[in-house]
């Protein structure tokens, strides 16, 4: 057989089906980078919640301490007038 008959339809072929192999890398690739930033936010809102407990325990403390400082500290009662 010639070389041209076969080079031919070969690099058709060839031509055809590169742009479908390339396409299926990339779509495993978006995958795997969709899974990865999906994992990414997990950890990002689960580091949020952290942030946000320890800052309500925060102010739960300084408004317990700010009360107690409150409920500790003698009241001072009016003093009376003198009649002079």
């Amino acid at each position: 057989m010639n070389t041209r008959t076969l080079l031919l339809p070969s690099l058709i072929a060839s031509m055809l089906a590169a742009p479908l192999a390339f396409a299926q890398q990339d779509t495993a690739q978006a995958a795997a980078k969709a899974t990865q930033q999906t994992a990414e936010s997990v950890q990002a809102q689960a580091a949020q919640k952290a942030a946000d407990a320890k800052a309500k325990q925060a102010e739960e403390a300084k408004a317990k301490a700010k009360k107690k400082d409150k409920a500790s500290a003698p009241t001072r009662e009016p003093e009376e007038e003198d009649d002079r």
